[in-house]
């Protein structure tokens, strides 16, 4: 996948579910995941199939290697670029407090990386 083809895929995800966070609570404390208990995927999680995501990869960033393992078994070979996109693109996620500002804020990261904000269809 090209790096606008990344940003799409995360982009329309994160847009088809409101811009909102994946969240879980774990030990009682909320955290950002891959897959939320409310349904929602993170913005890595949007490039992980069922088939190759694991609960393992929960709680670690996406360079680590159960969520790294994962993320290759859904799109294949990443290289470094698309590897920072994603971790840029996963820290914005886990960031934002509300729907609003994560979709400026992507709008933003698109701007200063050189992407497109893909065309609503």
């Amino acid at each position: 996948m090209t790096i606008q083809e990344i940003f799409d895929k995360i982009y329309n995800g994160l847009k088809s579910q409101g811009f909102c966070r994946s969240i879980a609570f774990i030990n009682g404390e909320e955290k950002c995941a891959y897959r939320g208990e409310n349904g929602l995927k993170c913005a890595a999680g949007h490039l992980i199939t069922d088939e190759c995501y694991t609960s393992l990869m929960e709680g670690k960033a996406i360079q680590h290697p159960e969520p790294m393992k994962a993320l290759e078994c859904s799109i294949g070979e990443v290289d470094e670029d698309a590897r920072c996109l994603i971790r840029g693109l996963q820290s914005l996620h886990d960031s934002c407090t509300t729907s609003v500002s994560m979709k400026d804020l992507l709008i933003r990261f698109a701007e200063r990386n050189y992407l497109t904000i893909p065309r609503d269809e």
